[in-house]
This record gives C-alpha cells, structure tokens and sequence, in this order.
C-alpha cells in the first residue's frame, strides 16, 4: 500500500512539472501564453508524422481566396495526421514548425522566431527581386513553376507546389457546344477570338454587350462544366507570365469541364496537351472546332487530365508539405 501511494505522488509531481514546463519554458507545440495551451492535442502526436504541431500563419485574412486556400491546405494536412494552427493577420503564432502564407511579395509575413523552421509559401517571385526579403526564410514554395526554375538557379532552398486540383468524373456525353465563363470587367480574349462561333455564356453584366443573346445565366452551376465539350475562360498577362494556373482553370478542370485557353507553362507543366492551349487565333480557331465536333476527342482528353490531376490532388500536395517539413527538421538536428 505504502509503496502504491509513493508512485501516484512520484506520478503527480512529474504532471505537474510537465505541465509547468509547457506553461513557462515549452517551445513548439504550444505558446507562453496559458489561454493557447490545449491539452487536447497531446494525444494527437501519436500518429502525425511531424511529431509537432504545424502553424499556418496567413498574411492577409481579408483576402477570401488565400485565406479559404490556406484552410484547404490545413484540412488536407490535417487529414494526413498533422496537428495545425491557423491564424490571420494581427493574430499570428510561432511554433517549432511555421508556414507563413502570402499573396506576394509586398505582404511578406513577418517571421516571429528565426530559430524555428520557417516556410513562406508565395505565388510566384520576379527574376528582379531582391531576395534579402526572403533571407529569414528556410524554404521559399512558390505555385510558379518558372519562379522555381528562377530561384533554384540562384541557389535558394524552394520547391514547386501549385494549388492542388482534386478532378471529379463525370460519365456525361457532354454536347457538341462550347460556353464561356467570366463577367465583363475588361477586354476578354476568349469571346474576341470565338465572337463569330456558337457558345453559353455564364457571367455577369453582359446584358448590353455584342454578346447579350449567348448570355445562359449570370451565375454557373459547377455541373454544368461536363455538360459542355470545352470551356472558354481568360487568364492574366501576369498569370501567363508566371505560369500560374489560375483558379477559373481549376475550378473548370475539378467538375469535369475541358478548358480551352491560351497558352501558359504552368498548365502546360502538369498537362501536357491534355488541357488544350492555343497560340494564336488561327490555332485557337482550329482547335475550337475540333473539339466541338468530336465527343471522343473531348472524352479521351477529359480522361487524359483525370489521369495526371492524381500527382496534384490535396493528398498529394499535403505529404510534399509534409516531405519538405521533415527534411527541416532533419537539417536542424
């Protein structure tokens, strides 16, 4: 008996220094600050392969679309085991393992301790950068794969990692017509090439536009996008330049839609030929017909993307998140 209520006392006693070490001394998977600590997570290493937690620290919250890729990210990462913070601007947190998150150069995160691994995941950077500005960072992620080209040239520690693209089936035989997708905010490319051809278009504030009778509806359902043999939408000069996918061609690409658009190294990259590009209008002209004239072409290439989207789906970018974290780590021992 005497020697049960010496061990629960030598087991208290542990417990509580444990306890005052992550309230006071504890680095990485929790913060000084006691309303951070959240000893629900303790169980959670067990079966996360980063045997830590992982901060996500996006730079700009009230930027939807990097805030809701960030926590896309999160969930796939969270789904392979890590345990992750994310957190906005103004509320930003530091752990042993960071991924700072931000929409380019000018909005770079600052990094809040320069002893841990610190990741900063960027579109893309300019061969004219100066790149001092990503000095406190030990790897730089860009979704470009010629800024990768660029910064492994230079001798900086990056990766290439664009948004993932999760393609969903569709056993529709879609109908020898093309749609377009965008709203008339400035000069559209696609419907200045297709402007004497037969397409839907889906946007808004068309209606006192050359284009008025092909408007379909302002908004689009995504399954709509399989019904359709090709999909006309319009990229960026920037996004062409940095061979960045751009989110009109995932979205179109993830519900089974087949995109025709012009050329850019980004797509071309993870594709091939498989999403068709076109380089000038005769090529698009070319192309355009062909597509909607030919339900087997459009199936085989829709099949074709299926394919090689599996390299670049949410499971896959998260284990190369993973994969690179762990390298760090081992770099830091």
């Amino acid at each position: 008996m005497k020697k049960s209520y010496i061990a629960l006392l030598i087991f208290l006693c542990t417990a509580i220094v444990f306890v005052l070490y992550l309230l006071i001394g504890g680095k990485g998977i929790y913060n000084k600050a006691l309303p951070n600590v959240d000893f629900s997570i303790l169980g959670a290493f067990k079966n996360n392969p980063l045997q830590d937690t992982l901060y996500i620290n996006v730079e700009d919250g009230k930027d939807e679309v990097l805030y809701a890729k960030a926590k896309r990210l999160a969930k796939s990462l969270r789904d392979e085991g890590v345990v992750v913070r994310i957190n906005e601007k103004g509320n930003h947190s530091s752990g042993n393992l960071n991924l700072y998150v931000a929409s380019n150069k000018h909005s770079l995160p600052k990094v809040i301790d320069n002893d841990s691994i610190n990741i900063l995941y960027i579109p893309y950077v300019s061969s004219d950068d100066d790149f001092e500005i990503f000095r406190n960072f030990d790897v730089v992620i860009v979704k470009s794969i010629s800024s990768y080209s660029h910064l492994k040239a230079i001798n900086v520690r990056t990766a290439y990692i664009p948004d993932a693209i999760d393609i969903k089936t569709s056993s529709l035989s879609p109908k020898l017509k093309a749609m377009f997708i965008g709203d008339n905010n400035e000069f559209s490319l696609s419907l200045y090439l297709a402007k004497n051809k037969d397409f839907d278009i889906y946007g808004k504030n068309w209606t006192h536009t050359e284009h008025s009778k092909k408007i379909k509806n302002e908004n689009i359902d995504d399954n709509n996008f399989s019904k359709y043999s090709i999909t006309l939408c319009d990229q960026t000069e920037e996004e062409i330049a940095n061979s960045i996918v751009n989110d009109k061609v995932i979205r179109i690409l993830e519900n089974g839609g087949l995109p025709l658009v012009r050329y850019n190294q980004g797509i071309k990259h993870i594709f091939q030929d498989d999403v068709v590009m076109y380089y000038n209008e005769e090529d698009f002209n070319r192309k355009f017909e062909e597509l909607i004239s030919d339900k087997n072409l459009v199936k085989e290439k829709r099949k074709a993307i299926f394919e090689k989207a599996k390299n670049w789906n949410t499971k896959i970018t998260a284990n190369k998140f993973i994969e690179i974290f762990m390298i760090m780590k081992q770099k830091k021992i």
